[in-house]
């Protein structure tokens, strides 16, 4: 440091005019380390002052003094250290990038991860396609078998091609993968069946002498299945047997085929059919519309069917049917099968006169194992011989309805009798007390035979009748509160077998008798129906599983079973009468709670047909 306390300054140049002044070392002291991190930033202050005029220089000495002075205090802190300059950084920054790019692995999975899932995705898209077709094929292998199916299964002339005059073509709607059927028909019976038959092959009945038969092509036709089983049943007699093996969907599809082609047997027979079997909900909206533009051609029958949708605006009274008569009845027999089916009615009533009780369980399903087989051996007889002119007898047969209902009613009469000598025991206190107990077991007796008849009835599709004999037992009926439940109850499973087969379809009654049928015998089951659990009543139903391997023919009564068949035969009521047996059911089940049988799936279906969904409402 100069004399004065000025520091020394070393001018360095390169030839010029123009320099810089540059601090000389400081000596050493405590803070040198702050001076010299320092250093750096004096000689940029310098040097930009360096290159000022010569005038400047002065001031420019005063403060760089006064700038080292404090720099030198030793009360400040440290400042950080000097920064690159900002091209140095860039650099530095892109030679380290490029150092690591050409450190790094090349990334062979993400190049090829993509293709990959691409083509799981192609895969799984070919696996579901394949799994569409093969529906698609199986479906349309079932239509073909259930088509051939019909076509094979000859009734009368049905599709028979030596007396056919008329080749009739089936074409499906669909485009891809559509069916097309030919059927060989004749001209008389399309024509005597449906009018749009009889329009469009008034041409061909004038053509006498043609022997080339007449085509004709149906396209665009919607479900061919069905449209070839209506046309099958145009060369039925009995379409209600027919329609019976049919569901509700079946049986809408037959009724909107018919109506095209105008066929009005196969209309009425199908009217009368939904009439008469109970329907989900699902179906209601579909029959509705159907059923409704047909009420003016047919208003009787199709009235019927809306009545169970359609609130009326005035009650409907209730008609009795009149008696059915013997002659109306269909005769099954024939002369030369008369020796045979006295030997089967001579079985039956062999079964019902059994006094043994282990000997009766053990007949009633042999016996009805042997019709069933006679009945199954008879209809494929039947259908192997049609249309076929031959003379040839056959030893297979079948007991004929007749002769059941005589059965049926000869077993009422004895339960009538015993009704009534249990009455009279009742009112003479003086009468044994063995009695009342022989008489139970007669009645009991005497409605397991009702039931096991009425099972056979069932299984060849003739029961209306029974449920119209059993309907009209109202002295019966009457008798039968006058007695104990535990004497009594056994009689409500007639009851209850025939709600059940009205509720599963397998029992086409009338209205009325339905309605007759629950207006005198639902109240005596409600009364009977805590009886009918407590002792583990028993009811006959072919159609589910029989209690014991050994066949004997009882079932365990079925709370649920018996519930669900009388929830379904109260919804083929009108929508009055529904409301009337539900509202009465409804206080009923309010007091005996589980000792009635619970009706609450029909109550709700009844509430929203009359007061929710407004299908057909009618205001009153």
């Amino acid at each position: 440091m100069a004399p004065g306390g000025m520091p020394n300054y070393t001018k360095l140049g390169n030839g010029g005019n123009t320099g810089s002044y540059a601090i000389p070392p400081s000596p050493p002291a405590d803070h040198s380390k702050v001076r010299s991190s320092h250093h750096t930033l004096f000689e940029m202050l310098s040097s930009d002052q360096g290159s000022s005029s010569s005038l400047e220089q002065p001031q420019l000495s005063t403060a760089a003094q006064h700038f080292q002075q404090v720099l030198g205090n030793p009360l400040l802190p440290p400042l950080p250290p000097p920064s690159m300059s900002l091209i140095s950084v860039v650099d530095q920054q892109q030679q380290q990038q490029q150092q690591m790019i050409r450190q790094q692995p090349p990334q062979q999975p993400q190049n090829h991860s993509f293709p990959i899932r691409s083509n799981a995705g192609a895969q799984q898209q070919a696996l579901m396609l394949a799994q569409q077709q093969q529906q698609e094929s199986s479906k349309q292998e079932s239509l073909q078998e259930r088509v051939n199916a019909i076509l094979s299964c000859p009734l009368n002339t049905f599709n028979d091609a030596s007396t056919s005059d008329v080749k009739l073509t089936l074409i499906s709607r669909d485009v891809v993968g559509g069916l097309t059927v030919t059927v060989h028909v004749h001209t008389r019976v399309l024509v005597a069946s449906s009018r749009y038959f009889a329009a469009k092959l008034a041409y061909r009945q004038q053509q006498v002498h043609t022997a080339a038969p007449y085509s004709v092509e149906i396209s665009d036709c919607e479900d061919v299945e069905i449209y070839l089983l209506t046309i099958r049943l145009m060369y039925s007699s009995d379409f209600k047997r027919m329609l019976l093996h049919e569901n509700v969907q079946r049986v809408l599809a037959i009724l909107k085929v018919a109506s095209a082609i105008v066929f009005e047997a196969a209309i009425v027979a199908s009217l009368e059919y939904l009439e008469a079997v109970p329907w989900c909900e699902d179906e209601e909206e579909k029959i509705f519309c159907l059923v409704s533009q047909l009420q003016n051609d047919y208003p009787s029958v199709a009235g019927s069917v809306l009545g169970r949708l359609v609130r009326p605006a005035r009650p409907s009274v209730l008609a009795l049917p009149p008696p059915i008569c013997p002659s109306q009845r269909s005769s099954d027999n024939d002369f030369s099968l008369l020796q045979p089916e006295e030997v089967l009615v001579k079985l039956v009533r062999c079964v019902i006169k059994a006094t043994d009780e282990k000997a009766r369980r053990e007949m009633k399903p042999l016996v009805s194992r042997l019709l069933r087989e006679n009945t199954a051996a008879l209809a494929s007889n039947k259908s192997s011989t049609a249309g076929l002119n031959t003379t040839a007898t056959t030893t297979v047969v079948d007991v004929s309805k007749e002769s059941l209902y005589d059965a049926c009613k000869e077993c009422l009469q004895e339960l009538s009798d015993a009704f009534s000598r249990l009455t009279e025991q009742q009112q003479q206190p003086a009468s044994s007390a063995q009695a009342p107990s022989l008489v139970s077991a007669a009645i009991a007796r005497h409605v397991d035979n009702i039931q096991w008849l009425a099972e056979l009835l069932i299984d060849r599709g003739v029961a209306e009748e029974l449920v119209h004999i059993w309907s009209r037992e109202s002295q019966l009926a009457a008798m039968h509160r006058l007695l104990p439940a535990m004497q009594r109850h056994e009689v409500s499973r007639i009851t209850a077998r025939l709600c059940i087969g009205i509720g599963r379809g397998q029992i086409m009654a009338p209205q009325q008798v339905r309605a007759l049928l629950l207006a005198t015998w639902l109240e005596p089951l409600m009364d009977d129906f805590s009886w009918m659990q407590r002792l583990g009543s028993k009811i006959t139903c072919s159609s589910l599983c029989y209690a014991g391997g050994n066949g004997g023919g009882f079932l365990v009564l079925d709370k649920k079973t018996v519930e669900e068949g009388l929830c379904q035969t109260i919804l083929t009521l009108s929508l009055e009468e529904q409301r009337s047996i539900l509202m009465s059911w409804f206080e009923k089940f309010s007091r005996d709670g589980d000792n009635c049988p619970n009706l609450q799936r029909a109550f709700e279906v009844w509430w929203r047909r009359t007061f929710a969904s407004g299908i057909g409402r009618q205001p009153q």
